[in-house]
């Protein structure tokens, strides 16, 4: 049994998932984590996704990324044959408000025809219904002040992970 940390960093948040692709914010950056049943870490992998606009000054400030950090990235296409490698025979998928993720992923992966060819997960789980606040907020109840850090997608997997665990584990 395979389980899947995931984080997305995009260029903006939708609020209507019934506007048009084409209104609809783009993946910037994934992170990936695959754990064993016992939650012991097997792979990390991130990726920097060129999208197809440029990268807006408010999602820069939030996750630090920028156009020149894009310049050289793959698009989302190019960059699909891997996430599914790390999907694939995954049962859970674990993400902080993870509607948001999810949403990012199916947007992506409508665009380019491809939401029924995703291995998804059978299992999602939301982990801000098990620590009801904010990952930053029980981070820091849960495993002591974090340093202030841009939000990364791979970053942000390791510490839902390390949060996780210590809130199932005690």
């Amino acid at each position: 049994m395979k389980r899947i940390f995931f984080d997305t960093e995009t260029t903006g948040l939708w609020t209507n998932p019934t506007l048009p692709l084409d209104k609809q914010p783009f993946i910037v950056e994934l992170g990936v984590i695959v754990c064993d049943q016992n939650y012991n870490i097997e792979e990390e992998w991130s990726a920097l996704v060129k999208p197809p606009i440029p990268m807006p000054i408010e999602a820069s400030k939030i996750s630090g990324i920028t156009d020149e950090n894009l310049l050289h990235a793959q698009s989302f296409a190019q960059v699909l044959p891997e996430l599914r490698l790390r999907f694939l025979g995954a049962t859970t998928m674990l993400a902080h408000y993870a509607v948001f993720d999810f949403m990012m992923l199916q947007f992506e992966l409508r665009r380019l025809g491809q939401e029924f060819y995703f291995p998804w997960c059978s299992e999602i789980i939301d982990t801000r219904d098990h620590l009801k606040e904010s990952l930053e907020k029980a981070a820091n109840r849960l495993l002591g002040p974090q340093p202030a850090q841009a939000h990364r997608a791979l970053d942000d997997c390791r510490l839902l992970r390390d949060t996780f665990l210590k809130h199932i584990r005690g």
